[in-house]
């Protein structure tokens, strides 16, 4: 539902059109976990005759957790064989062709995982900065540590500004090339975070690049 990539689904706001198009869905799938509550709140009043499938409850990981789940690819592989049982519980003649299809996608996302995996063997201990804890399950696919201050991480995510001295703690790892990158999301970029995302470009050619990551795919 969810086109625009510079949209937050923590505050997206939905509309008729998309209580109609999830009516007449065979299947919904969301994040769940406090992410996009207007999505729960949008099955519950026009799609429950909808199976559904809530991405963070497959995920096993408890409440009140870091709710990027579409960064753990074993999740994500848990979602894509999920998606396969209930399209083949709506297309019964096309069942074993979701089942190959999702076997795969997982084939492929093990390939991913082994990938992100040599990041970390190659580079023992490296570290990064993340201007908001987006990839934070990836990085732990990856063996590569998140040294961004907490203060710093809860206030971006809280949509609040860090305090003073978090700011100066985070800004000063990037300064003084005491991580291997850091990693921006893009899609919720606040004054605070252009900021240390403009100060390690410039610091790139010294070989602290930055990599960037979203939350919403632009559809294509």
């Amino acid at each position: 539902l969810i086109s625009d990539p510079a949209a937050d689904p923590h505050a997206f706001q939905s509309s008729p059109t998309d209580a109609v198009t999830l009516k007449n869905a065979k299947l919904a799938v969301y994040n769940g976990g406090g992410y996009d509550d207007f999505f729960a709140k949008l099955v519950q009043e026009s799609g429950q005759g909808v199976p559904t499938i809530v991405t963070f409850d497959l995920s096993g990981k408890k409440a009140g957790t870091n709710e990027h789940v579409w960064y753990d690819l074993a999740t994500v592989k848990k979602v894509a064989d999920k998606v396969a049982e209930q399209l083949g519980t709506a297309a019964p003649d096309k069942k074993d062709t979701f089942a190959a299809n999702a076997k795969a996608f997982d084939a492929k996302l093990d390939g991913l995982i082994t990938e992100a995996k040599s990041i970390g063997e190659a580079k023992p201990g490296a570290t990064v900065v993340v201007t908001e804890p987006v990839p934070v399950y990836l990085l732990e696919t990856a063996g590569v540590k998140d040294v961004t201050p907490e203060e710093f991480s809860e206030a971006i995510e809280e949509e609040t500004d860090p305090p003073a001295t978090a700011v100066a703690q985070t800004t000063d790892l990037v300064k003084n090339r005491q991580v291997a990158a850091l990693v921006n999301n893009e899609q919720t970029e606040t004054p605070v975070t252009k900021q240390i995302k403009d100060f390690a470009a410039a610091v790139d050619a010294l070989g602290e690049p930055v990599s960037k990551v979203a939350e919403v795919v632009t559809a294509k």
